[in-house]
């Protein structure tokens, strides 16, 4: 709000020294007496309708900030605030046409600027979001708030380095500043400098001990470190300061759950869903657990607030087509599309031979296209982006389980349901030859990028006992950035043969595997392709695992051919340590298997 003055009237004077004292009804009886004596300027209408909006009359204040600005449309406090009366009334597109308003009339105007900043930050309008708060902070350098917001928006757009620099320019003015030292702790995590995040969190407790976000953006940061036993008191803490908040709830579910606990974890979802029906988080973490324990019905459906989650990696697709809902096609054409990432999609796709009565087609992502024209069900593969057919009706990948009603006893099991080709086996085996040793892929990394990577992933020397089996060769089929490993671990690169310069998609990835006798890898896409394929596989499963491995036992009900080799604690310490029982039992079945020359079963782990 801009701050009063105006006409030099006595009871006008006398009215602004109660509004600024904050005696706001008394301001308001004069700037009324004021305008019943005939004395109606701009300014008292201006201030009058200030006053009206903080006694909570909104209309009223809405009403006298349009009469002011109809006797002078220039009247630059009257548009800003009337901008600020109507962003607090939730009318965001009104609130943005009067700062506009009030820029045209100053383009310097640094409240307005800040305030148009807001409501474009709000609306989801980040890199306008973004314009305004450089303009605000152009204008008046010491602004704190808008170095602040500036800091959010261009987190907002994966910038997290440049929010960083933003916000500590805000502390800089203001090192008191606890919700910008708050805000610094969530963009330098999202910048992976965990330590300094950590340190930001805790410097704001010291400031301020009862401060509930900065308590549970701390325990989130724990429980992303490993940390989870003062993650979860943390967490507490936060729910008592703040009972019922969704945020604490759900992170403190996400909690129990890494540890274990999914009775808890449940409960903690459930009470978040109670107090806020429409959390999303909430919702879609209830259905992870859901599906974790075999509870399938009910999981499908709290999936699909998936898409309403904040950072889902999936954009929900619009079409003018309709949702498919499993019936009878009748000679309709399907499409399915592929939604989060590649091993999702090849544990989907085998779904598509229990459509009937239609075409059905469906889209993946290129590597996985030469593989999927293997699979029973697809009448046509397409590309991501290229041009869609003409088809009747839609459903994204992870409906189909729901639209088909597949519970943990209907699970199509039928595998293979991909398959190399024969020319791209008969290539790989030359390429692979080798002395006639047992022969083992390796894969010891997932995506980097992905949610659960650090539980998930490993180093490769984590996996140097196992190079120590006698009788094996081993091959990587490690893709993306943690290949480099091999470079960077000469001494352990030179027992394996790296594979993946010569793989250009999943079918080459395919037809690799079918020339190996054994793949031993981390949680990851290669894990589905080798299941899919029928192909023999070690998986290495965290304590708290991805809802498909299920929660105990060293089988899938999605993948016959696999074992699953689980951790038998919770993710504590490095990478190397807290696999080291997981693959010291691989060592000595290894050892077995390779002495045998052939693979073969085995107790479940």
């Amino acid at each position: 709000m801009a701050e009063p003055d105006g006409p030099t009237d006595a009871k006008f004077r006398e009215a602004l020294v109660h509004h600024q004292s904050g005696q706001i009804q008394i301001a308001a009886e004069l700037y009324q007496q004021l305008l019943d004596s005939g004395f109606d300027h701009t300014d008292v209408l201006g201030f009058y309708g200030v006053a009206a909006f903080q006694l909570g009359q909104s209309a009223k204040g809405i009403e006298l900030l349009h009469a002011a600005l109809e006797k002078d449309p220039a009247n630059i406090r009257a548009c800003g605030n009337l901008g600020v009366v109507l962003e607090a009334e939730g009318r965001l597109d009104e609130a943005e046409a009067a700062y506009q308003q009030a820029l045209r009339i100053d383009p310097y105007y640094t409240e307005s600027l800040f305030n148009l900043g807001n409501v474009l930050l709000a609306q989801g309008r980040y890199i306008e979001a973004e314009a305004a708060y450089a303009r605000a902070v152009e204008t008046n350098p010491a602004h704190a708030q808008a170095y602040n917001n500036l800091g959010l928006a261009l987190r907002e757009q994966g910038r997290a380095s440049e929010s960083v620099t933003a916000l500590r320019r805000a502390l800089e003015i203001d090192p008191g500043y606890v919700e910008a030292l708050n805000n610094l702790g969530l963009s330098l995590r999202a910048a992976k400098e965990t330590e300094e995040a950590e340190a930001s969190f805790r410097r704001v407790l010291e400031l301020r001990p009862d401060y509930a976000d900065a308590i549970s953006n701390l325990g989130v940061l724990l429980h992303w470190k490993g940390e989870l036993t003062e993650a979860e008191t943390l967490l507490r803490r936060a729910i008592k300061l703040r009972p019922g908040a969704a945020g604490p709830l759900a992170n403190l579910g996400a909690t129990l759950q890494k540890q274990g606990r999914y009775e808890d974890a449940e409960a903690a979802f459930r009470e978040a869903i109670r107090h806020n029906p429409d959390h999303a988080e909430s919702h879609f973490n209830l259905g992870i657990i859901l599906l974790l324990t075999g509870r399938f019905a009910e999981g499908w459906k709290e999936n699909q607030w998936r898409w309403r989650a904040k950072d889902f990696p999936s954009e929900r697709r619009t079409f003018d087509q309709p949702l498919w809902d499993g019936s009878a096609l009748a000679g309709r054409r399907l499409l399915i599309y592929a939604e989060q990432g590649l091993g999702d999609a090849i544990q989907l796709v085998r779904l598509a031979a229990g459509v009937k009565g239609g075409e059905v087609y469906f889209e993946c992502p290129e590597p996985l296209a030469r593989l999927f024209k293997t699979a029973n069900g697809i009448d046509r593969v397409i590309v991501h982006g290229e041009a869609l057919p003409g088809f009747d009706v839609q459903v994204p990948a992870f409906e189909l389980p729901g639209a088909l009603n597949v519970t943990l006893q209907t699970i199509p099991d039928a595998c293979p349901y991909l398959h190399a080709d024969g020319t791209d086996v008969a290539r790989w085996r030359e390429r692979i030859g080798g002395t006639g040793g047992f022969k083992v892929g390796l894969v010891w990394a997932g995506k980097p990028n992905h949610a659960n990577d650090r539980e998930r992933s490993m180093g490769l020397e984590a996996m140097q006992p196992l190079l120590e089996v006698p009788n094996v060769e081993f091959y990587s089929l490690q893709m993306g950035e943690k290949r480099l490993e091999l470079e960077a671990v000469p001494d352990l690169a030179r027992r394996i043969c790296d594979l993946a310069p010569q793989i250009e998609d999943f079918a080459d990835t395919a037809a690799a595997l079918d020339c190996l006798d054994l793949l031993i890898t981390v949680d990851t896409s290669v894990a589905h392709l080798a299941g899919a394929l029928g192909r023999p596989a070690w998986v290495m499963i965290p304590f708290a695992p991805d809802w498909r491995w299920m929660r105990e036992g060293g089988t899938s009900p999605w993948y016959p051919s696999l074992r699953l080799f689980r951790q038998q604690a919770p993710d504590e310490g490095p990478a190397a340590e807290k696999w080291a029982p997981v693959v010291a039992r691989m060592v000595d079945e290894l050892a077995e298997l390779a002495g045998a020359k052939e693979p073969r079963g085995g107790r479940p782990s």
